[in-house]
């Protein structure tokens, strides 16, 4: 059930038109105000300030679970949602703007671009025509680790169709971002962005982080705000900046007209979600499951607890040797899930792997006795990347030096520095591995991650080439993984380039590699998930 409804209108002549469009688990009124009739709900601030201005707020039902209702995927939705406007009388006339929080960002970009796609409609390129603004607040433009988390624990959360299509880098978030900053070229001149994301944590976590809320357009830097994902759309007072920024990029909709007349600010309609008792049987069968699993642990946990102590007992009378090297292994366990879960880019190729390999390498050297690396050990357990980059670049450029005796052990330092680097800065990483691929051009793993990184930034062509010199390079049966990933970097790049049956064939590629490799190692959890 998606609805507009309007907040504010002007009875003469109309200078825009705004809409409003909540995010996950959002509503037309609550979202966009901090207190009912606190004076906070800033869409009518604008229907005040901009004569001529008609708002909107439009509605529709996004639970995050479906323990609270259920929610169309985002491309249904957005379908839904497009033939909702164009039908709509009151956006028949006037430039349009959206303001969009979070998962609303989303379901706008692929209005949008759904419009591009069929504007052999007429009411469809009217409307398109006339999209001339969109404001993104803490959009996840290519998901959310907290959505990711969601999924990671699907029976009890029991995630909703709209918080799966959120799921950090999921391939259809990467397609919709490409072809939006397509669109988004294309209309260069005739369509404006602001962009804002969020600096401060809820009580769950940051909800969406600061690379995940860049759309990667070029006319438009992101903005950060002291505010966390909720309270980023809450304003307190007219001069907050999203509010002055906004008004004022609205005010450039259309000349003010001076026949605006009066502005009329009608009750706020009720919207609320039915209730449906088709949804009671399945939420009392999982619940009933929920509590199973309870009382399963409720009577299981204490004979566990006593079958541990019963084993630490015995394992008391184990030699000391033995003991230390259990608990060093654990310690390098717990440091490698540390450091893999700082990465924002856990869903790049083998990215658990290469930083997993970087940890054993810094811990290997630490026990060597390099003091140096111990330190950086120290400071990755702080979670300090930071302070472990610099030493760890030192190394390498110390190492490059003697590079006539040991340029392979360098080109393997800055492998190391691009793997720590990524964890805070892409920019450091690629400048990383490009200096490993300098000292070790038989170096396939940098070049992967190389093109895998210049994707990530929109440099397709860059990308394709280095995705082309691992296919060259990578020809043994012992790096398939690299031939695998590879294919699949190229087949995003012809994604992004509109040519989806040769982007069809690439990934036909890539899954017959990841099908040989799980055949032949059927114990490889890895493989058999791709």
């Amino acid at each position: 059930m998606s609805r507009l409804i309007k907040i504010g209108a002007w009875s003469g002549e109309k200078r825009g038109n705004v809409v409003f469009i909540h995010g996950l688990g959002g509503h037309p009124y609550k979202t966009w105000r901090r207190a009912p009739n606190d004076g906070t709900f800033w869409p009518v601030w604008l229907a005040e300030d901009i004569k001529g201005l008609s708002v909107y707020s439009l509605g529709y039902v996004s639970p995050p679970t479906n323990w609270l209702g259920t929610a169309m995927p985002l491309l249904d939705e957005a379908a839904n949602i497009l033939r909702l406007l164009i039908n709509n009388a009151d956006l028949r006339e006037g430039p349009i703007a959206f303001i969009c929080h979070s998962l609303g960002g989303l379901i706008v970009k692929q209005v949008l671009r759904a419009a591009n796609e069929q504007r052999n409609d007429p009411a469809i390129a009217d409307f398109l025509s006339r999209v001339r603004q969109v404001i993104f607040l803490a959009t996840p433009h290519t998901g959310s680790g907290k959505a990711t988390l969601l999924e990671r624990v699907g029976f009890l959360a029991w995630g909703s169709d709209s918080a799966r299509d959120l799921v950090a880098n999921k391939p259809e978030l990467r397609d919709l971002n490409f072809g939006y900053r397509t669109l988004a070229e294309e209309r260069r001149g005739h369509l404006s962005h602001l962009v804002y994301y969020e600096m401060v944590s809820t009580v769950l976590g940051r909800i969406v982080d600061p690379d995940k809320a860049d759309p990667g357009l070029p006319d438009c830097r992101p903005t950060p705000v002291r505010a966390d994902h909720v309270s980023i759309v809450k304003l307190r007072r007219r001069d907050d900046l999203v509010y002055l920024e906004t008004k004022a990029l609205i005010s450039r909709l259309a000349p003010e007209s001076g026949a605006a007349g009066e502005l009329s600010i009608p009750p706020q309609e009720p919207f609320d979600v039915e209730w449906s008792w088709q949804h009671l049987v399945p939420k009392l069968i999982r619940g009933f499951a929920v509590c199973l699993l309870g009382l399963g642990l409720w009577l299981g946990v204490p004979k566990l607890v006593a079958t541990l102590r019963s084993i630490s007992a015995t394992e008391e009378h184990t030699g000391e040797i033995k003991k230390i090297t259990s608990d060093t292994a654990k310690d390098v366990a717990e440091l490698k899930r540390l450091v893999i879960a700082l990465s924002p880019a856990r869903a790049a190729p083998g990215a658990e792997t290469r930083v997993g390999e970087a940890v054993d390498d810094i811990v290997k050297g630490a026990a060597e006795g390099d003091g140096r690396l111990q330190k950086a050990l120290d400071l990755l357990k702080t979670k300090n990347v930071g302070g472990a980059v610099q030493i760890l670049r030192a190394i390498a450029e110390e190492k490059t030096a003697r590079i006539k005796k040991d340029s392979k052990d360098a080109a393997v330092a800055y492998r190391t520095l691009g793997a720590i680097a990524g964890l805070g800065d892409p920019r450091q990483a690629l400048d990383a591995y490009l200096k490993a691929i300098e000292l070790d051009a038989s170096d396939v793993d940098s070049l992967l991650w190389v093109g895998w990184i210049e994707l990530e930034r929109g440099h397709l062509d860059e990308a394709e080439r280095r995705f082309r010199q691992v296919l060259r390079m990578a020809a043994g049966n012992e790096e398939a993984h690299s031939r695998y990933w590879a294919r699949l970097g190229i087949g995003d790049i012809r994604v992004a380039r509109g040519d989806l049956p040769v982007a069809r064939a690439d990934y036909r590629d890539a899954a017959e590699i990841a099908e040989r490799l799980a055949q032949a190692d059927p114990g490889n959890a890895g493989w058999q998930r791709d």
